[in-house]
């Protein structure tokens, strides 16, 4: 049932053409508006269901969608058996997990050297498969990416995975070095204590999301396979919330949860702000602490009380504390410590 009218015959066929894909027969039910459009379609709706629908253009000659295609290209060629080495080892396909993809043993060090030894060849093969539409500037440009320019992004893509990885081991040490300065018998440092806890649990499962990410999405994600999101490069805010979660009735010690969290956007979009829905109360003072706003800049500076973020609302039981920082900066060491990131805080209006 379509509750709205679609604008276009090809919106249309796209939406019900997903009803009736288990047993091949559906019932489809359109509610048109008063609108005039509505109004067109309903006195003519063959108009709407078997209306003529114009493919979208395509700009063949994009290079580095040649490039992401090519690569895919290739996967898929893998994926059927069709990818065989020199000593006759036909290639396995694409793995499952990212982790497996990197180093001397990974699976695109066998398919960048396969790649590189036959590249004539698979490039001539790739480009015959669009007679038309590739000019022969792009067509030169691939064949030159195919026999040479593969290796060294790969290697480019390589390295940004680890340096990724490598900044949650490095707060990962970072946070062990200052738990390691702390004493329990100081009842402030064993709070601290119990933040850093916190903070490194919220740090531990984002390194174990990192290795958890399908070998496809990091190919995506770093550029050299086609995303179909339609989205250029990202911006992405990486935080991590957390704050008192109330007592521990067997301990009697206070209980810190941490949320990790990361957010990411077009980088055409320059500004971005997280806003806490409602402002939190103080259950010490029964002061109402005003909502921050993030916004992505280069100043480093503090909004007092810290920024809570979020796609959603957060209603913490206390105010919290959020570690906000680029990757390899330290931590927040208190709670109105401004946090050490290169993002500037602004008041909203």
């Amino acid at each position: 049932m379509l509750a709205a009218l679609p604008r276009r015959p090809a919106s249309y066929a796209q939406q019900v053409g997903r009803a009736g894909r288990r047993t091949g027969n559906a019932f489809l039910l359109t509610i048109p508006d008063r609108r005039r459009r509505d109004l067109y379609f309903l006195e003519r709706p063959k108009d709407l269901i078997a209306g003529t629908i114009v493919p979208p253009g395509s700009y063949l000659s994009a290079v580095e969608i040649l490039r992401r295609q090519y690569l895919a290209h290739l996967l898929d060629l893998a994926a059927a058996g069709r990818l065989v080495r020199a000593d006759g080892i036909v290639l396995r396909p694409l793995p499952h997990k990212a982790p497996r993809l990197f180093g001397p043993s990974g699976y695109l060090t066998d398919l960048v050297e396969l790649a590189l030894d036959q590249g004539e060849e698979l490039v001539k093969k790739f480009l015959r498969l669009s007679p038309v539409g590739v000019s022969e500037q792009a067509g030169a440009d691939l064949e030159a990416y195919a026999t040479h320019g593969l290796h060294s992004a790969v290697e480019r893509a390589e390295g940004e995975w680890r340096r990724a990885e490598d900044a949650l081991r490095a707060r990962l040490r970072e946070i062990d070095e200052a738990h390691g300065e702390l004493h329990d018998s100081d009842p402030d440092q064993a709070r601290q204590k119990a933040e850093l806890d916190a903070e490194r649990r919220g740090v531990g499962r984002q390194l174990l999301h990192l290795g958890d990410t399908t070998a496809q999405t990091a190919l995506c994600d770093l550029g050299l396979l086609p995303n179909y999101a339609l989205i250029d490069s990202s911006t992405t805010l990486s935080a991590t919330l957390y704050g008192e979660d109330g007592i521990d009735p067997k301990t009697g010690k206070v209980v810190y949860t941490s949320d990790p969290s990361s957010t990411s956007g077009p980088a055409a979009s320059r500004s971005r702000s997280w806003r806490r829905a409602t402002p939190s109360t103080s259950t010490a003072t029964g002061t109402r602490s005003p909502a921050w706003s993030c916004r992505r800049a280069g100043a480093r500076s503090g909004g007092p009380g810290g920024c809570a973020q979020g796609a959603g609302t957060y209603a913490p039981r206390t105010p919290p504390t959020i570690a906000l920082r680029a990757p390899g900066a330290g931590r927040a060491r208190s709670p109105t410590t401004a946090p050490a990131c290169s993002r500037s805080w602004s008041r909203p209006p």
